[in-house]
């Protein structure tokens, strides 16, 4: 397929799934837990075929039975084989884990650390530990926080997702959100003598109607009406409140 950038590239070539395929017996699959067998199992796969990396989708179906997702010991057990397997073959080792309960929080509010479903030992033992997460109030943006204890953590990467379907059917694509160019000053700012607040175009830039805008759209709004002063796309003043007012000086 043909990559936005104009980069032609098979993403798939150098992926084999090892899962519920019609190609794979049951009783295989069966065998693939993490347990003694399992992990036998898994090491020879990873030998045969010369994986350059290995992923887990989910840590709760890779399970044993009897084997609880909310057990510590059990997760620092995982966790150390999983280590364990990561150093015999000097390969990365991923594993997945869906999200807990969050009471009500944004994701974006809580550690890292503290996300995962179940037992608290697991993110323990992980080296790195990212989360792929919705932005409220933007719903075709994507947020990925990592925390790591190998270097400096690196600042949360935003993604703006691209329209379904516009490049091959069933595919979405994600690029690094810049809001230099995401945001259009003559889509949000059409009359050159309008003058809004900040809240406003918090609200223009999220597709809000009307009400008060979340924090992560009047963050936004700050980062965008920062740009285009830089630009000199507008002029602030003070309004109501002493709150930040701004409208369009050129045509775009």
């Amino acid at each position: 397929r043909t990559h936005p950038g104009g980069r032609t590239f098979d993403y798939f070539a150098h992926i084999e799934v090892i899962g519920l395929d019609s190609s794979i017996p049951m009783d295989a699959l069966e065998a693939l837990k993490f347990d003694d067998l399992g992990f036998a199992l898994i090491s020879d796969l990873i030998k045969s075929r010369s994986a350059d990396a290995i992923v887990f989708d989910a840590y709760g179906d890779m399970l044993p039975e009897g084997v609880s997702e909310d057990s510590n010991a059990d997760a620092t057990r995982i966790g150390g084989r999983l280590e364990a397997l990561a150093v015999q073959h000097n390969i990365p080792v991923s594993v997945i884990q869906h999200v807990g309960k969050t009471g009500g929080q944004s994701t974006s509010e809580i550690d890292v650390r503290d996300l995962g479903r179940g037992a608290s030992a697991l993110a323990s033992k992980a080296r790195c530990i990212s989360t792929f997460e919705e932005i409220p109030d933007f719903p075709n943006h994507r947020r990925i926080r990592t925390r790591t204890n190998l270097t400096r953590s690196p600042a949360p990467l935003d993604l703006e997702v691209t329209a379904r379907g516009s490049v091959g059917a069933g595919i979405d694509y994600m690029r690094p959100l810049d809001p230099a160019t995401a945001y259009p000053i003559k889509d949000t700012l059409r009359e050159e003598d309008e003058w809004i607040s900040t809240s406003e175009l918090a609200r223009r830039l999220s597709g809000q109607a009307d009400g008060k805008p979340g924090g992560q759209a009047v963050s936004l709004a700050k980062t965008v009406r920062g740009i285009w002063l830089g630009a000199g796309l507008i002029e602030t003043r003070k309004g109501q409140r002493n709150a930040t007012e701004l409208r369009r000086t050129t045509q775009p």
